[in-house]
């Protein structure tokens, strides 16, 4: 295995491997992957949901796979509306709407994919985000809170587009809301605010369409965990939701943020990448390749060879290799930390989901390296709560 030290972001198709549950990539077999295996697709990009998995293929079609495990649940986060209860393979999303409510003639060609995490455990409530090369962005799935951002709460199994005003550069899907990044630097969000995740304040609760009312300015990246988001921007790190685990970095003592918050005792110039897990994040520093992280440490998913939750502690990377990219989602309670000739990965492995090839060790509080059986070159990792994407 390798990675590329000076290209972390894959702009060319490359191939994906995968570990933990077959099911929540579309393959229906026996057993776990307790190691990363070659799925057989060349892809552009993936993303891994709560028990299910985008990916944009090498023609720029976008394709979504997974589990339901009750048919009456499912609302439409596979894009597709013939589903079957069970494992569904990976399939090609071939029905997409327009703003006006126009299907459109031939799919258009996707840049990122991005999977939703479930609302709450077994519900199989989730939604997905889609982002075309044109900078379009399309939502499916549930809507019960307005976080397809489509102006009501109707749920949707086949992409509409997002009448948006500005070209989308990403994106970030928590529990039941949505943020979008726009080249222009500005976030706009939609969906649940209850706990302040989209940052709007205590008087809006939700936002059934996008709402840029979050007073952020030249915003560069964002991300999102269930119910809490970060955002970097030139001013530095902001925070905004829900940090009942002290995930937003800050002490637990308050429990919520409504708006976003400067982190003040963290230089946003000094932060390299940050991406929010389940309840938890992960602060990647720019001069040393050292990682802090915050937030819910129950399955050792902080890395700091505990199992206590805290609002910040160094991740122990071993032999204190350099880190230079993190693999971390939104609905996954494990991390993936990369260096220039290793994966390293701690919390959740119930599933095999770490890749570390031991089906006795349930879950890992120390970052341990993920085995790789071939050569592999890697640019990104995307867990989810069952599986764990690479490529």
């Amino acid at each position: 295995m390798q990675n590329n030290a000076d290209f972390p972001f894959c702009f060319e198709a490359t191939a994906l491997y995968v570990s933990g549950d077959p099911a929540a990539v579309g393959e229906a077999f026996d057993g776990v992957l307790q190691a990363p295996a070659d799925a057989n697709e060349i892809i552009l990009d993936a993303a891994s949901g709560s028990r299910y998995t985008l990916v944009v293929l090498s023609d720029g079609s976008a394709a979504a796979g997974g589990l339901i495990d009750i048919i009456d649940d499912y609302q439409g986060h596979l894009g597709v509306s013939e589903v079957s209860e069970g494992v569904n393979e990976l399939t090609v999303i071939t029905s997409f709407t327009d703003k006006d409510g126009n299907t459109l003639a031939a799919p258009p060609k996707m840049a990122k994919v991005f999977a939703g995490v479930e609302t709450s455990p077994e519900s199989g409530l989730m939604h997905s985000i889609f982002i075309d090369e044109d900078g379009k962005v399309y939502a499916s799935g549930n809507n019960d809170k307005g976080q397809l951002c489509l102006g009501d709460t109707d749920s949707r199994d086949t992409p509409v587009e997002i009448d948006l005003s500005e070209v989308a550069v990403s994106a970030a899907v928590g529990g039941d809301f949505t943020l979008i990044l726009t080249e222009n630097g500005k976030v706009f969000g939609c969906g649940n605010n209850a706990n302040g995740q989209i940052g709007l304040g205590s008087s809006v609760e939700t936002s059934l369409l996008p709402n840029d009312g979050n007073d952020l300015e030249d915003v560069t990246s964002v991300s999102a965990g269930l119910n809490f988001a970060l955002f970097m921007a030139d001013a530095g790190l902001f925070v905004t939701g829900d940090n009942t685990n002290g995930q937003l970095c800050i002490d637990p003592a308050t429990e919520m943020i409504d708006t976003p918050s400067l982190i003040a005792d963290v230089d946003g110039n000094s932060v390299d990448m940050f991406e929010a897990g389940y309840q938890s994040a992960y602060l990647l520093f720019r001069q040393d390749g050292s990682v802090a992280a915050c937030g819910l440490n129950d399955l050792g998913q902080l890395g700091d060879g505990t199992t206590e939750t805290k609002s910040r502690t160094a991740v122990i990377i071993p032999g204190e290799d350099t880190i230079i990219n993190l693999g971390i989602g939104g609905s996954a309670q494990s991390a993936f930390f990369l260096s220039k000739d290793a994966v390293y990965a701690t919390g959740l492995n119930d599933l095999g989901q770490l890749g570390i090839d031991d089906a006795n060790v349930v879950e890992v509080s120390e970052p341990t390296e993920v085995v790789f059986s071939e050569s592999a070159i890697l640019y990104h990792i995307s867990p989810g709560e069952t599986q764990t994407l690479y490529w």
